[in-house]
């Protein structure tokens, strides 16, 4: 059997409040409709995150549909499995998923329930696609505690259909114990250890983990996409489609998996994604920028380089006082190249002075001030002084992910409540 896998898409995704990146992402899926044409794998699965948000934009959701229907034309029988991520609305992907099941896209949005002894006969085959004579592929999205029952319920029911013995390949959306994380990515989710995943299958294609990694193995960093061949079972992260933040550095992948037979051998082969834009710190080696001179010709020096092209963040020294406003001569320095540069406000500080960042003055806050605040960064905008090392930005895309997350949350209860 034969896989692409492939997870945390974001499409739709708006980065530092201002840049659209559907040319980023118009650029993978150019490349991932080219792998899955010379490639010919016998499924392409996608473990979770395809929206950045719950509530994706009409534009978002036209951009999906485009990029399916042009993986279905380069692949006429291939079928595409799709699970729900933690930012993903699990209620959506599940009420257009009878739609998309005549296009041979299986998309699971909602998990079962806990308790298996609740669930209707024959449950099961929702979540178990059969790829006849290639193998089984068991399709779990995220969810909430554990299904740790659910989940070897599903491996029992291929084990007893499995007379062939097929390849078996999981899904799951989770931060499993043990893996490193970039920046903000874990979110609120809680770490799940690897037994949750139960035991029968041969690969488990996990999502939400931007960075590619094989778990218990070699980081991928070393492996400059060379094949990597390992007995049964092996749990993988692909990782992300495109960089979604600063913090992720290292090259990213999607991944094309072979297994020989159910409990063989699995040959995991990266390939690395070419990335239409990439992230910069300003300078990059050498003196931090202090002045207003040193800041334009940095940034200039940036804007003209052909070699370059992206999202970049200042690496300044710390001063309590510029002679300019620093982020209006970025936009007038960059106006017009924003197709090649675009400005990251996660400056980077060094060299911070201790008696300085005690001396900045304190904010003072009216009662009333207090009464009306409903949005708890506007504390922290305000604030943002006394605490040189805080990272504004990052903390604004925490409160986005757990907003998002609430959202996903009534959406399910909803959904539960009219199906009951």
């Amino acid at each position: 059997m034969k896989i692409l896998h492939t997870g945390d898409w974001h499409i739709g995704q708006i980065i530092y409040q201002y840049y659209d990146r559907e040319a980023e992402h118009r650029h993978f899926f150019g490349q991932l409709v080219e792998w899955c044409r010379e490639e010919q794998p016998d499924a392409l699965v996608v473990a979770g995150d395809i929206f950045d948000t719950a509530q994706p934009t009409v534009s978002a959701r036209r951009f999906y549909t485009q990029q399916m229907m042009r993986l279905r034309a380069a692949c006429p029988d291939m079928p595409i499995v799709i699970i729900a991520g933690n930012h993903d609305s699990a209620g959506r992907i599940e009420a257009e998923a009878a739609l998309w099941q005549y296009a041979d896209v299986y998309a699971i949005g909602t998990a079962p329930a806990a308790d298996t002894g609740s669930l209707p006969n024959g449950w099961q085959s929702k979540y178990v696609i059969e790829i006849p004579g290639k193998g089984y592929i068991v399709a779990m999205p995220y969810y909430n505690g554990s299904r740790k029952a659910v989940i070897q319920s599903l491996l029992d029911y291929v084990a007893e259909r499995n007379t062939e013995g097929l390849p078996v390949v999981e899904t799951g959306h989770q931060w499993v114990q043990g893996m490193m994380t970039w920046g903000s990515e874990a979110g609120n989710l809680a770490e799940k250890g690897l037994d949750e995943f139960g035991t029968g299958y041969d690969y488990l294609a996990l999502g939400h983990i931007h960075k590619p990694h094989t778990l218990g193995q070699e980081d991928d960093a070393l492996l400059n996409g060379k094949a990597q061949v390992s007995a049964s079972p092996v749990a993988r992260y692909s990782g992300s489609s495109i960089y979604v933040s600063a913090s992720e550095e290292v090259s990213h992948t999607v991944s094309m998996v072979e297994i020989d037979r159910h409990g063989g051998e699995v040959r995991v082969r990266p390939i690395v994604i070419e990335q239409l834009l990439h992230f910069y710190t300003v300078p990059e080696t050498g003196k931090a920028i202090e002045t207003e001179q040193e800041l334009r010709e940095a940034v200039q020096a940036f804007v003209d380089n052909p070699c370059k092209r992206g999202y970049f963040r200042l690496r300044v020294r710390r001063t309590l006082h510029w002679d300019c406003d620093p982020d209006k001569v970025v936009e007038q320095l960059i106006a017009g190249h924003e197709d090649k540069a675009r400005f990251n406000p996660q400056t980077l500080y060094e060299n911070i002075p201790e008696e300085k960042a005690q001396e900045s003055e304190k904010v003072a806050f009216e009662v009333e001030e207090f009464q009306q605040m409903s949005d708890p960064l506007a504390f922290i905008r305000k604030t943002i002084d006394q605490y040189p090392n805080l990272d504004a930005a990052t903390l604004e895309e925490d409160f986005r992910q757990i907003s998002a997350r609430v959202r996903t949350m009534d959406e399910q209860a909803n959904l539960k409540q009219e199906t009951v």
